[in-house]
């Protein structure tokens, strides 16, 4: 994937620190032999970015396709508001299969990204969110086991 400089991207990837997903809405600066640089929207400090087959890459900034941990839940006991955060190495994105799947198809960037780490992330009647992989298919020969897990719960409510 070939980043164009001064062109306004949002990657979303797996933290490594704690293996969740992390949304970035950044601008491409420069590249030069080390590879492509970049800054945070609104940021001067500079990086330099990676691209791999667990980033999915979007055109421009603010887009539609909402991550985990971008959902807010007010909890009705407490009245607290919650953030939910993911730590499974996975993509999640939240919405339905098919909503996550379109922007996916026609909206992500990144030729290498790998579709079995894609987790769509619904909101049930009860408030309670259900884990659903985006490309069952590939997941199930993927080997991850967080991916199976879901998949085994997928097939079970099918």
């Amino acid at each position: 994937m070939e980043f164009e400089v001064g062109k306004k991207y949002t990657t979303v990837e797996i933290s490594d620190f704690i293996a969740c997903t992390v949304k970035r809405e950044i601008v491409i600066k420069d590249k030069d032999d080390r590879g492509t640089i970049f800054a945070l929207k609104g940021k001067r400090k500079k990086f330099y970015t990676r691209c791999d087959k667990s980033t999915a890459v979007f055109e421009g900034h603010d887009i539609d396709l909402k991550i985990d941990s971008e959902i807010k839940v007010i909890d009705n006991t407490s009245g607290f508001t919650c953030t939910r955060y993911s730590g499974n190495a996975l993509l999640n994105f939240a919405g339905t299969v098919d909503f996550v799947k379109d922007c996916i198809e026609n909206k992500q960037l990144n030729p290498e990204l790998d579709k079995g780490l894609i987790v769509a992330l619904q909101r049930e009647a009860d408030c309670e969110d259900v884990e659903l992989m985006v490309y069952p298919e590939i997941a199930e020969s993927s080997g991850h086991a967080v991916a199976e897990r879901i998949l085994k719960k997928q097939l079970v409510t099918a």
